[in-house]
């Protein structure tokens, strides 16, 4: 199986998109969970964010090299920006939507995998049919 920066950005955005939704539920639940939240999590949640920003941008990169759709750029941009924008900004404001926007955001990004993933297997553009005629 080829690992690909596409497949281990999905899992990894899928991670962070996991982790902020089940956070608050967690800590709304077993209150006591709260105490430790801020020694691990933020470090984590930092860890987990560059890396799905971070995997999606190679990703991107060498998928718009290969099949020059810059459709797929605007899924990972938009999943940029509202990474940031909940994490950011409305973090200070509201756990739940902060939540809500970074696990959207997440979302968009695991969009951009898939599409890119597809788009860098068909077999409609010239570098995939090159690629299958064993050029």
């Amino acid at each position: 199986m080829q690992l690909s920066a596409d497949r281990v950005g999905m899992v990894v955005s899928t991670v962070c998109a996991v982790h902020c939704a089940v956070g608050p539920a967690v800590f709304f639940l077993l209150p006591w969970v709260e105490a430790y939240e801020t020694a691990w999590t933020e470090g984590l949640e930092r860890v987990l964010i560059g890396l799905a920003v971070g995997l999606a941008a190679v990703a991107f990169g060498i998928g718009y090299r290969t099949h020059r759709d810059a459709r797929v750029g605007l899924w990972f941009l938009s999943g940029f920006l509202l990474i940031g924008f909940g994490h950011g900004y409305l973090s200070a404001y509201s756990q739940g939507l902060e939540s809500a926007v970074v696990v959207a955001g997440a979302a968009c990004l695991i969009t951009g995998h898939v599409r890119n993933r597809r788009l860098c297997r068909c077999a409609v553009c010239p570098s995939c049919e090159a690629r299958s005629d064993g050029s």
